[in-house]
C-alpha cells in the first residue's frame, strides 16, 4: 500500500546570488518582493497586538464602560498605527532571515543572517507599497461599512446596539475597526492563502489541473 505523499509547508528559493532560504509558502519572496515581505511581517506582528488587546477588552468586559467616545477612541487608537505607518515608519519591519550559502555542487557550505531592507524607506510617499495598501484598505473599509452594512441590516435583521457616533446609520468606530481587521484579512490571510495555493499546486502543475479546484473555491468565497 502506497504511502500518501506529504505536502510541503515551505519552499526553497534562491536569494542573493548563491544563497538559498527555506521560506513558508504563504510569505512573499524577500528577494523579488522585499516591500511586500516587510509589510506583511509588520501586519502579522500588529495582528497579534490588536487581537491581544481586543481579547483583553472582551474577556475583561471593559467595553461595558465605553460610551460613544470610548468606542471611537479605542477603535481609532488601534487603527491609527496602520494609517500612520507609511508616513512615519515606511521600513515597516526589519526582519532578519538565515540563508544557506550553496556551492556549485548544491551542498550547503555555511549559514548567514541577512537583514531585509524595505525599498519603501527610500521611496517617495506616494510610491510606497504600504501607502497603496493602506489606501486600498481605507477605501474598501469605507465602501463596506457605508453601503454593505445595510445588507446585514435588511437581510439578517442585524443592528449595532453600542453607543456611537454614526454615519449613514453605521457607527464611525466600525469604520476604524474595519481597517485593522481588514489588514489582517487581506494583507495577511488572503495574500498568504492565495500565495500558498499558487506555490503548492499551480507551480507544481503548470497545466492548472491541481490548483483549478482551489481557485474556483477561493473565487466563490
Amino acid at each position: 500500500q502506497q504511502q500518501q505523499q506529504q505536502q510541503p509547508s515551505s519552499t526553497t528559493i534562491t536569494i542573493y546570488n548563491n544563497h538559498t532560504i527555506t521560506l513558508p509558502l504563504q510569505l512573499p519572496n524577500p528577494n523579488t518582493e522585499p516591500s511586500k515581505y516587510c509589510y506583511e511581517i509588520f501586519a502579522w506582528r500588529y495582528t497579534t497586538l490588536w487581537i491581544s488587546i481586543f481579547g483583553f477588552i472582551v474577556i475583561s468586559q471593559c467595553y461595558e464602560y465605553f460610551n460613544a467616545w470610548g468606542y471611537l477612541g479605542f477603535c481609532g487608537g488601534l487603527a491609527l498605527p496602520l494609517m500612520l505607518q507609511p508616513i512615519f515608519y515606511p521600513q515597516a519591519s526589519t526582519p532578519s532571515i538565515t540563508v544557506n550559502n550553496v556551492n556549485v555542487n548544491g551542498s550547503k557550505v555555511e549559514e548567514k543572517v541577512v537583514v531585509i531592507n524595505n525599498p519603501d524607506a527610500k521611496r517617495p510617499f506616494h510610491k510606497r507599497y504600504s501607502t497603496k495598501a493602506t489606501l486600498y484598505l481605507l477605501v474598501y473599509s469605507f465602501i463596506g461599512n457605508y453601503w454593505y452594512t445595510h445588507y446585514f441590516y435588511s437581510v439578517l435583521q442585524a443592528k449595532y446596539t453600542m453607543p456611537s457616533h454614526r454615519l449613514n446609520d453605521v457607527p464611525i468606530a466600525m469604520f476604524l475597526a474595519t481597517h485593522f481587521y481588514f489588514c489582517t484579512y487581506h494583507v495577511c490571510i488572503s495574500n498568504g492563502l492565495l500565495r500558498y495555493v499558487d506555490r503548492m499546486y499551480c507551480e507544481n502543475d503548470p497545466k492548472g489541473g491541481g490548483g483549478g479546484g482551489w481557485w474556483a473555491f477561493l473565487g466563490v468565497l
